[in-house]
């Protein structure tokens, strides 16, 4: 197994739609133009909606993102990424999500979202910080955003959010999830 990391080169969608990601949940599928909990890809005038909540160390989780992946780069649906660690399920999942909205307030969510999403499970903290290198990240702000409020604030967002949906498990897949079985 080589240690490489295939870094992603572009992001799934355009870099400014982070910006867009809100903080308040509106429904468990938000119609387009609805704020979002998570990070959304794919365009706001997508015919469809899935929301997703997942982890990064989650073999389904790994399994499903490149249909939703693919959902969001042909218009047919617009993805929201939701972070969702079942209680002792993966140790690192918390970690993870935080790694992954640490990038976000660099621009890199989704950049960082691809990387974990490729990397060797567990995602261990070491892991996390080569992957924040091979981004580019400011590792120091990386580290503290690691840590911040702001990103506390968003992941307990999604999880009240998580809490709403009844979310058991992951991957957690609500909308048309008959867009994944037709693609």
């Amino acid at each position: 197994m080589s240690g490489a990391l295939a870094i992603p080169t572009e992001s799934p969608r355009p870099a400014a739609a982070d910006a867009r990601d809100g903080a308040r949940h509106a429904s468990p599928s938000p119609r387009p133009g609805d704020p979002a909990v998570g990070r959304v890809t794919g365009s706001l005038d997508a015919p469809a909606t899935l929301v997703v909540y997942g982890t990064y160390e989650c073999l389904d989780c790994r399994r499903t993102w490149p249909a939703l992946r693919a959902l969001a780069e042909s218009g047919r649906a617009r993805v929201e990424w939701r972070h969702y660690a079942p209680p002792g399920a993966f140790p690192n999942a918390g970690r993870a999500a935080a790694a992954a909205e640490a990038a976000g307030a660099q621009g890199k969510f989704w950049a960082m979202h691809e990387a974990m999403m490729d990397a060797p499970a567990p995602l261990w903290p070491e892991s996390l910080a080569a992957i924040a290198v091979a981004l580019g990240l400011d590792v120091v702000r990386f580290a503290r955003d690691l840590e911040s409020a702001h990103v506390r604030a968003r992941l307990e967002a999604q999880e009240a959010a998580a809490r709403a949906d009844a979310v058991r498990g992951t991957p957690t897949i609500l909308g048309d999830v008959e867009l994944l079985r037709h693609g």
